[in-house]
This record gives structure tokens, C-alpha cells and sequence, in this order.
């Protein structure tokens, strides 16, 4: 990973899993839908990536306005 990657232990992921819920929901979803309507993997990387991408702007944005308080 990159030194200007987030943090993604454990910890970070599961404080952050309600804020994930609600930001990435679209994303989400059409990941999910996706994957219903395929069983082939690949069918559906795009909308893996998109929710992949979500999650980790989330989580730059989490550690860039909360600070040490989030990464504590």
C-alpha cells in the first residue's frame, strides 16, 4: 500500500462499517444486483471496483476531518 493509503485494520473497517452503509449504498447495491444476475466473477469487477473505490475515499475522508481521534 501507499503511505497516503488509509488505514483498513480491522478496527477502522468496523468503526466505519455505519458510515460505509450510508455512503456507499449505490454502489453497493448495484454490486449486489450484479452478482444475482451473474455467478461469473468477472461479470460484475466493475461494480467491485466502484464499491472498492467508495470504501477508501470513505475512509481518506474519515481520517483527513477526524484525525488522530479516528485512527487511535
Amino acid at each position: 500500500m501507499s503511505s497516503n493509503a488509509p488505514s483498513t485494520d480491522s478496527t477502522a473497517l468496523t468503526c466505519a462499517a455505519p458510515i460505509f452503509g450510508k455512503e456507499c449504498a449505490g454502489v453497493n447495491k448495484a454490486f449486489l444486483v450484479c452478482k444475482s444476475k451473474d455467478e461469473n466473477p468477472r461479470a460484475c469487477l466493475i461494480p467491485g471496483e466502484a464499491v472498492t473505490t467508495c470504501v477508501l475515499k470513505t475512509l481518506r475522508t474519515l481520517e483527513t476531518h477526524c484525525g488522530p481521534s479516528y485512527t487511535a
